[in-house]
This record gives structure tokens, sequence and C-alpha cells, in this order.
């Protein structure tokens, strides 16, 4: 019987690097070139490497060829141990080279993974676009895809677990479709695993071994059965069991599960604030100071303008402006820098709203030009307000400020969703009704009813400090 020694034939240590290359086809080797001369300059070493191999393509998978033949001829200078630790940078951008292929050779994987790079960026607008685009392909009739609906799971997942604005309009429409095609999914996936568990069983006459599952991960398990308790049935021991499982990290979840925990425990606590429970404002802070100094919170390391109005909002709700004014130097600098001192001065000014110093806040803000619509309707909030204060002697001048309020919203309806509109205007309509001494149970029903109102503590406020002098 023959052997490799009987035949003198020399074996040689092969890196791992050869099994990979070992798979590659002349247009591997052509592409993985490009995308290597697309991170290195000519002349880099990796590069050299890389040309070096393709030379002894060949011969590499040969067991007489000898990697060191390379080394001396190309890379004389280093040691055997540097060479090697060049060999295996290689083999991790050979790697990343396959992800890359991958990715090229699958049309859908590929538009997902560009759509969570946008939203990643924030940029929502080209987000929502090609979103739109590839919901088409998945929903054609014509395709027949076992992975369809997992794709769609998986969009909307990104859609809704996200800080897109989308979900402000749509997210009940999001989470059913969600729903839907995750149970879709399931179901046709679980029919396919019965029939191939059937199949296989037929074929291998039960000879396969039996492959144990894995345990569920038990205080994980019992973390998500929280979060949905959370949701139908409130409580403060479930509150703040989920705020430890985030902020402790004992459980060493992933960032998107912590994120969805943390954005349901701060709409929670964003919630019985604006009930009245201000016992729970400190709570509210702290998430969102944890959920911004950890990134989670964060898109493109950036905050939107309206997550920092929101935060000093409630702080002033709580009558905590010192805490307020910390929160905006603080964090203002993680706002785009073109809106960043737009921001501040509105942030500035509604802390000044808050406090009362209405003459302050009509200085600061009544001619500055603004760089984004939601900073002029902010801005136009808190100017018909404080005019109302400082100026109830000259009801005229506030009548003509009214009509001026009411034709920019009318003007920019398209620009803002049908809530926005509605409670913009409902202020003012609240306002010319404080302004024309209505009845002042009218008035306070008008204030308390109203689904939708902007400013509504606010106006309950100035509702109870009408006395009766005044009508």
């Amino acid at each position: 019987k023959l052997s490799i020694k009987s035949l003198n034939i020399k074996t040689m240590f092969q890196p791992k690097i050869i099994t990979l290359l070992s798979t590659f086809t002349s247009q591997d080797w052509r592409e993985c070139g490009h995308y290597l001369r697309g991170r290195y300059r000519e002349g880099n070493e990796m590069l050299t490497l890389y040309s070096a191999l393709k030379q002894h393509k060949l011969r590499l998978i040969r067991p007489v060829f000898d990697m060191e033949e390379i080394r001396l001829d190309h890379f004389n200078k280093i040691t055997k141990k540097s060479f090697n630790n060049l060999l295996s940078k290689l083999y991790g951008k050979i790697e990343e080279y396959f992800i890359h292929h991958a990715l090229k050779q699958d049309d859908i994987k590929s538009k997902l993974t560009l759509l969570k790079a946008l939203s990643d960026r924030g940029l929502y607008k080209e987000f929502d676009k090609k979103a739109e685009e590839l919901e088409q392909v998945l929903l054609d009739e014509n395709r027949v895809d076992l992975y369809d609906e997992l794709h769609l799971m998986q969009l909307n997942h990104m859609r809704f677990f996200s800080n897109n604005p989308i979900k402000n309009h749509r997210g009940s429409q999001l989470l059913s479709d969600l729903s839907t095609s995750s149970r879709h999914y399931h179901n046709h996936y679980t029919k396919l695993l019965e029939a191939t568990k059937i199949h296989f069983e037929q074929v291998t006459k039960g000879k396969d071994p039996v492959v144990q599952a894995k345990s569920a991960n038990l205080q994980l398990e019992q973390t998500l059965f929280q979060l949905l308790k959370l949701k139908s049935a409130p409580n403060r021991n479930v509150f703040n069991s989920l705020r430890t499982a985030i902020t402790s990290d004992l459980l060493h979840l992933n960032k998107e599960l912590k994120t969805i925990i943390l954005e349901c425990l701060i709409r929670e606590a964003q919630q019985r604030v604006r009930a009245g429970e201000l016992s729970i404002v400190s709570d509210l802070l702290s998430l969102n100071e944890y959920g911004i100094d950890s990134g989670i919170l964060l898109t493109n390391d950036s905050i939107s303008e309206n997550k920092l109005i929101n935060i000093i909002v409630f702080a002033c709700a709580d009558n905590q402006f010192d805490k307020a004014k910390t929160l905006i130097n603080k964090y203002s600098n993680l706002i785009i820098l073109k809106n960043r001192e737009n921001t501040k001065l509105i942030a500035n000014a509604t802390v000044d709203f808050y406090k009362g110093d209405y003459s302050k806040l009509i200085e600061a803000i009544k001619d500055q030009k603004l760089s984004t619509t939601a900073q002029e309707i902010r801005r136009r909030w808190m100017i018909l307000c404080a005019t109302y204060k400082t100026e109830k002697s000259n009801p005229e001048f506030i009548k003509s400020m009214l009509k001026n309020y009411n034709s920019f919203f009318y003007n920019n309806k398209s620009s803002l969703s049908d809530t926005g509109f509605t409670s913009s205007l409902n202020l003012s309509k609240a306002i010319n009704m404080m302004l024309h001494k209505s009845n002042k149970s009218e008035i306070r029903h008008f204030v308390h009813s109203c689904p939708e109102v902007i400013f509504r503590s606010w106006l309950i406020k100035e509702v109870e400090e009408i006395t009766p002098s005044t009508f």
C-alpha cells in the first residue's frame, strides 16, 4: 500500500487562508483584487501579498507547495511570525470580501443592508423611498419566495423600531403589518420544517442522532415577558425591573433589545407625567440621559431637536429649571451643526416659557430666522402664549397676532401632521375664547375635552386663573 511518505512527497503546513483561496474562481480573484485596491494604496504589503498569492494560485492547493517560497521571494525582510500575521490579516479581509460578494449576489439582502445603513444614519427620507420600492417587490404576487415574509418583517421592523418619523402617522399599520408578516413566515417555515422532518426520517430510517435543542435564556425570556406585561398592565415593579435590566447590563442584552425596552419605558414614563404623576419625572430624565450617554438613543451620533426639546419640557414640568439648563448645555452639541444654535435658542426659550419669563422669551426669539419648520412652529406657539400674557390690555394686537398665527398654519398645512395642525389651531381657539371673555366653564370644558391641543397644562392653569371680574 502506497503512502505519501513512501512516495517521498513532502507535506507542508498550509495556513488557513489557503482554505478560503481554494474556493476562488477567476472572477473571485479579479473582484477580490478590486475590493482590496479600494482599501489600500498601491504598494501596500497587503496588495503585494495578494498579488503574490494570485501569481501562485494554481500551486497553492498542492500538498508540496511551501508558503515559505512566497515569503522569501516577496517579504524576505520580515520574520516568519510577521509573515504569518500578515497572512492572518489578509484572511480577515478576504472574509470581508465574502460578505461583500454574498450581499451583491442577493439583491433583497443588499437592499435590506442599505436600508439599515440609511436608518442608522438618520437618512429617513431616503430610507422611506427605498423601503417603499423594496416593499412593492416583496408584495409582488408573481414572486414565490419563502423568505419574502421574513424580509417584509425585517423591513417593517426597521421602520418601527427606529427614530423614523414614519411611525408617528403609520405606527399602528406598521405594527399590524409586522405582526402579519411574522405570523405568515412562522406558519410557512414551520410547515416546511415539518415536511422536511418527515422526509428526512424516512430517508435516514431513524439512524440520525437526536440533536438536543439549547435551552432558552430564562432571564432574557423573563425580560421579554415583562416588556409585554408593561405594555398591557403597567406597574411599578415591572418598570423598575426592566430599567435595571437595561442599565445594569447583567443580562448582556444587545443594543436593539435595549433600545426597544428603553423606548417603552420612556413612553410609559411620559404618559404618567402627562397624567400628572410628576414624581416620575426624575425617572424619565434619568432614562433619557442613560439612553443618550450610552448611545442607545443616538442616530449617527446625534439626537433630534425634538428629542432634546421634549427632555427640556419634562424637566420644566417638574420646575427643574436648573436641570433643564444643564441638559441643554450637555446635549446641544449632539444636534446636527446646521440646526444647533437655533435649537439651543428654542430650548432656552422653552425654559423661559415654563418659568413665566414671557418678556425675555419674546425678546429672545421674536426676530430670529430659524433653520427648521419645527423650530418655527414651536416659536409661534410660545410667542402667541407669551403675547397673550403680556398684552392682555391690547386685545386688538392679540387678535391681529391670532389672525397671522392661523394663516401660518393654514399655509403650511401640507408640511404638518393632521394632529399637529389641529392641535396648533386649538391652541389659538382657546386663547381667542379667553380673549373674548367666553364663559369660564365653556373654556374649561373645551381645554379638558379637546383631544388635540398644544400646551394643555398651560391653558388649564390660565383658565383657572380667570376670575369672575374678568368677564
